[in-house]
């Protein structure tokens, strides 16, 4: 006898039937049974992800994460926003999810993957040919820099703060990629964190104000660097290297910037900082180093927590 050929579809539509069944109440039946509905529905949805049914998908795990909240499982009702904001094809609706998602795995004591999916939505959004998708998502990653910095977040996520620089360098947003290293070494002095890393942004600040060609603010840099070590940063490796930088950018030495940027130590520097500065040191600019001023992306200064959030939910 010939055995019958499975299809997969007619599975995954029959779980998400056997799902809404066990949800459905009436005569005979007082209860629903969010249980067994929630663990129809992820089995249909992950069907459904599989088979490449987004639409189908979605709605799976939408119902999966509405049961699971019924049942106080949080992880569940937390998965299923997440991956059906995947699917939801108009990206404020899945910012709107994935916070709600976020919020459950906070709940759940697991509030680094809340905000992982977010990472993934935004490095998918940063992917897309479309300017307002990827800004939109730049948003995304500057809502999570800043939560990086409340309570004891930034131990779950120290690599928020490299995601969103690499992310702004390759905009070429440099004003804000140095703003974002400032309040970074804030708050490790807030903190009274490791104090390499302290040493390390402020290199990146001043190897990325040779990137943007904001060659008046180098000396600046350089002096807030001495002043935070209370006048003793010359025996600091990272300092000296800035000395060499401002050096070379002085005598408009662009081979001797290229020979610095080979050194051990900046195989510890942000890595999209550093091939920023590689190239610019291999293609020299033409410029006037007296007189030129930064113009990058003044119209557009740092915003608060709540000026981003507010725009991702316009």
């Amino acid at each position: 006898m010939q055995k019958s050929l499975s299809n997969p579809i007619k599975e995954a539509d029959d779980a998400f039937k056997k799902g809404e069944k066990a949800i459905k109440t009436g005569l005979l039946k007082w209860s629903a049974d969010f249980a067994e509905g929630a663990m129809y529905f992820q089995q249909a949805a992950k069907a459904y992800k599989q088979l490449g049914e987004k639409d189908k998908a979605m709605q799976a795990y939408l119902k999966y994460s509405q049961c699971s909240e019924k049942i106080n499982e949080f992880y569940g009702a937390a998965e299923g926003l997440a991956e059906a904001a995947l699917f939801e094809k108009d990206k404020r609706k899945s910012f709107e999810l994935l916070k709600q998602a976020q919020n459950f795995f906070k709940i759940q004591g697991a509030a680094n993957q809340g905000t992982n999916f977010l990472k993934k939505f935004g490095q998918k959004l940063i992917e897309s040919d479309d300017p307002e998708s990827q800004n939109f998502a730049l948003d995304i990653y500057e809502t999570l820099f800043e939560e990086a910095f409340e309570g004891d977040n930034f131990v779950w996520n120290p690599d928020v703060v490299t995601d969103y620089v690499q992310i702004l360098m390759k905009m070429q947003k440099y004003e804000r990629a140095i703003a974002a290293k400032k309040r970074f070494i804030k708050y490790l002095k807030q903190t009274g964190s490791i104090d390499h890393q302290m040493r390390r942004a402020y290199l990146e600040i001043l190897c990325i104000q040779i990137i943007a060609e904001d060659w008046y603010k180098i000396e600046n840099t350089l002096q807030e660097f001495n002043d935070n070590y209370q006048g003793n940063a010359y025996g600091q490796d990272e300092y000296l290297i800035c000395v060499e930088l401002h050096d070379a950018v002085k005598a408009k030495d662009f081979k001797q910037i290229e020979k610095i940027a080979k050194k051990p130590i900046f195989s510890f520097i942000d890595i999209e900082v550093v091939r920023n500065l590689k190239k610019l040191a291999m293609n020299p600019p033409i410029t006037d180093f007296s007189n030129q001023r930064d113009n990058n992306n003044s119209s557009n200064p740092p915003k608060s927590k709540d000026q981003i959030l507010n725009n991702l939910l316009l």
